[in-house]
């Protein structure tokens, strides 16, 4: 994290419209922004640096942001890219199976504005200082 960034997010996200959003909202509140669209791409992302917190969509092209956790742990990263999933599902087992990997929280999409999800994150990186 650099002075001039609040710090760094990967956003793993193929819906385009909703990644620019969100890009767009979390680079006005000061954070770097790394994006990728699918989980190949994450883990190159991932492979040159591993950013603070991750936002990670579930349904992706490839492989699931679940499958990308568990490739992340293959790899000795998994217990250190802190993640906040963000899911057009509800349902409650992908909730607890996003809790058994450690996720930080987990959003459902047709209930959080990109606003929501930017307050979010900035609550994550608050938690994050004061423990």
């Amino acid at each position: 994290m650099t002075d001039t960034t609040k710090g760094t997010v990967l956003l793993v996200e193929d819906d385009e419209f909703l990644r620019s959003l969100i890009v767009r909202k979390l680079a006005e509140r000061g954070y770097a922004v790394t994006i990728a669209k699918d989980g190949e791409e994450a883990l190159t992302h991932l492979g040159s640096a591993l950013p603070d917190l991750m936002l990670l969509d579930l349904v992706l092209p490839g492989f699931s942001g679940f499958e990308l956790v568990a490739k992340l742990r293959e790899q000795g990263k998994g217990g250190r890219v802190p993640f906040i999933v963000l899911s057009n599902s509800a349902e409650s087992q992908n909730r607890q199976q996003a809790e058994e990997l450690g996720a930080a929280d987990y959003l459902v999409k047709a209930q959080s504005t990109p606003s929501d999800i930017v307050t979010r994150v900035d609550t994550w990186f608050a938690e994050r200082r004061t423990s």
